[in-house]
């Protein structure tokens, strides 16, 4: 059975304007682009002339910025014939690889929400190959860890990890706490790191937060052997206290 894998990152609330959520952007698809052929080009669908179509990011600043304009959030208010932008809610929208490398990806985020009460929360989420020869190159510990390190450095998020769809229907966490699966960087905000098994790494981070990675080998929801220890280790840093939800940081 195919598992299916993804890294995310995510932070409270923070007011950005489109320019800096856009400087954000193009600094993380800097960043991923070095560390494989699959996460090389990214596409926002955006307006080409009169027309709307996929267009490559790279590093335009302007075009990242109208990707970003095109991911406001608007009320189901209006005034006269026109929505209500929301403003607090901040900016949503996705790129796609145009399978690039040989895997159909998507990256999704969300920033500049600074409404706590909104349902959004301020996000960057990547999809990972899973099958073939850009799974294996990818689906790696040094691979994985530098693309947790390249939204860690792009997005100050307040926690970041990499995990399986298959892992993360299996468990049950309280709204708003880290999951703990292959890996999982919590930002110094959050308090030291206690001790954990012998057998998990637990690494600083370039702005003083701490990288845990679980196993070198790839993490699968498949392992039972894996299941327990990301429980045991989701135990010991929740007695911690560092797994605070995102409402304890606001």
């Amino acid at each position: 059975m195919i598992e299916t894998y993804y890294a995310a990152c995510y932070w409270g609330p923070r007011q950005e304007d489109a320019a800096i959520c856009a400087t954000r952007l193009i600094n993380y698809l800097t960043a991923i682009s070095v560390l494989d052929a699959t996460f090389s080009r990214w596409h926002g669908y955006i307006k080409v002339g009169r027309k709307l179509g996929w267009v490559e990011v790279g590093s335009d600043q302007e075009r990242a910025r109208e990707i970003m304009l095109r991911g406001v959030n608007r009320s189901e208010r209006s005034e006269g014939s026109r929505s209500v932008i929301q403003e607090e809610a901040g900016f949503i929208n996705s790129l796609w690889n145009k399978r690039v490398g040989g895997a159909n990806l998507e990256t999704s985020f969300g920033c500049g929400c600074y409404c706590s009460v909104l349902p959004v929360a301020n996000h960057v989420v990547l999809r990972l190959p899973y099958e073939g020869e850009a799974a294996d190159r990818v689906l790696t510990e040094p691979v994985l860890r530098s693309v947790v390190e390249s939204m860690v450095t792009s997005w100050q998020p307040s926690w970041a990890f990499v995990q399986s769809d298959g892992y993360r229907s299996r468990i049950q966490i309280p709204q708003g706490k880290p999951y703990v699966g292959w890996m999982l960087y919590l930002a110094k905000e959050r308090g030291v790191v206690p001790s954990l098994p012998p057998s998990v790494q637990v690494l600083p981070a370039q702005d003083g937060g701490s990288l845990i990675i679980l196993t070198s080998e790839r993490f699968t929801a498949h392992n039972e052997g894996h299941l327990a220890l990301a429980k045991e280790v989701w135990d010991i840093l929740d007695r911690s206290g560092v797994l605070a939800p995102l409402s304890s940081f606001e």
